[in-house]
């Protein structure tokens, strides 16, 4: 899955003077929307983007027939300049119909493209190789928790009943193996 630009009639938005929009989707799988509202400075954030969102939620999200679809939005503001914590909180933090990120100090080698696929679906994440973790123990050593409690049940003839003074021992035994 990526997120690419994708078409849509942004007209809805076009009251808003002081941003230029785009917008992407996930693909092939279309359920997540990206709204990019780039702007110029903390004093235009500031001003507009409760109205942005709510445009959005109304002129987008509210035509939306998939719960899935409407519940993955995401409107990104991009600034060239820096923006105060304070504004950040307060935006990022406000997740009424959409989730809102802030980028800002964005240079000339800056990709939204790139941003949003890193920030919403980890492609910036290097995943390792990953063995099983049963191959080098055979079947009935998975684990030191799992021999534990094999060698307590072993020998009685009742499944999954343990005293008090067990348990006590296998979390003795959990507490002084924990990584």
């Amino acid at each position: 899955m990526r997120i690419s630009e994708a078409t849509h009639d942004l007209g809805f938005l076009g009251e808003f003077e002081d941003a230029t929009f785009q917008f992407y989707r996930s693909e092939p799988d279309a359920y997540i929307s990206c709204f990019v509202c780039w702007l110029q400075d903390e004093e235009a954030l500031i001003r507009g983007w409760k109205e942005i969102a709510g445009s959005i939620a109304f002129g987008y999200q509210g035509k939306l027939d998939s719960k899935l679809d409407a519940w993955n939005i995401y409107l990104v503001f991009v600034l060239l300049v820096d923006v105060s914590k304070a504004t950040k909180y307060e935006i990022e933090n406000d997740k009424f119909s959409m989730r809102k990120l802030i980028v800002s100090n964005v240079d000339s080698d800056f990709s939204i493209q790139r941003y949003l696929n890193d920030e919403l679906l980890g492609a910036d994440l290097a995943l390792k190789e990953m063995g099983d973790p049963k191959a080098d123990k055979g079947p009935f050593q998975a684990s030191g928790l799992h021999d534990q409690i094999t060698s307590l049940d072993s020998g009685k003839k009742g499944v999954g009943s343990f005293t008090s003074e067990e348990i006590s021992k296998l979390a003795n035994w959990v507490a002084e193996n924990e990584n």
